[in-house]
């Protein structure tokens, strides 16, 4: 079984107001991406929805060595890497037409029980899910992110999750939770709006009505952001300048 590969032009409704791929919007392609390749390994959204389950984002990093700007043509690769602990790795690379590498990026998930919303093991479904390629990315997958010791937060955001910040599992799509982080960014001094790297790690589900506190801290080239619902730490995301 061979990798996933297609072709796709960078559209105005994911470019930013420096007609780039927002990071944010980088996400989204990544995950659309994920689906589609999900698909094709007869493990789609549609059925694992007749499952009663759905794959969702344990953890997720990208590189970016340039970012794709508007109306930019793209070849665009995904593939299953197979397991690693209770994580399914899926790996993506994006390329311009001439084949430059541009992005690449390695995804943990695991698998959602929606009606009790807990992690399920794949094996009760049956699936083959062996790997597609062995080919790797990174030398590791997407680890934790932790925040950094001895650094007080300089900037705190308050965001209620909204009917149009979630998705189709029921919870907040996980490309929103990088936005709210670069909507606080760019209210800061020296934002960094472009990051080279980026990993989120998804620790618990936001969910409809839930009050979000992002709360940004700063190591030199590096943001730190930490978002709660509550007392409950809900995602911990890094960006490297």
């Amino acid at each position: 079984m061979s990798k996933h590969i297609e072709r796709f032009t960078i559209p105005s409704y994911l470019a930013d107001g420096d007609r780039m791929l927002s990071p944010n919007s980088l996400l989204s392609v990544t995950q659309e991406l994920g689906l589609v390749g999900a698909e094709e390994l007869g493990c789609g959204e549609t059925e694992m929805a007749r499952h009663g389950v759905a794959w969702v984002y344990s953890r997720i990093r990208f590189t970016v060595l340039r970012y794709p700007v508007l109306g930019e043509k793209l070849v665009m690769e995904t593939w299953h890497n197979g397991q690693n602990g209770p994580f399914f790795i899926r790996n993506y690379r994006l390329l311009s037409e001439d084949g430059t590498l541009l992005v690449k990026a390695s995804s943990s998930s695991v698998v959602l029980d929606t009606a009790t919303r807990t992690v399920k093991r794949v094996e009760q479904l049956e699936m083959d899910l062996s790997p597609q390629d062995t080919e790797t990315v990174y030398d590791e997958p997407a680890g934790k992110v932790m925040m950094p010791r001895g650094v007080e937060p300089d900037a705190v955001y308050t965001r209620r999750v909204e009917y149009c910040d979630t998705d189709f599992v029921g919870h907040t799509n996980n490309t929103n939770y990088l936005r709210w982080a670069l909507d606080l960014e760019c209210r800061c001094e020296d934002a960094l709006k472009h990051p080279s790297d980026v990993s989120l790690c998804f620790m618990h589900e936001a969910r409809l009505g839930d009050e979000i506190q992002y709360r940004r801290y700063v190591l030199g080239d590096e943001r730190f952001y930490a978002g709660f619902v509550g007392d409950k730490q809900v995602i911990a995301i890094h960006m490297y300048r």
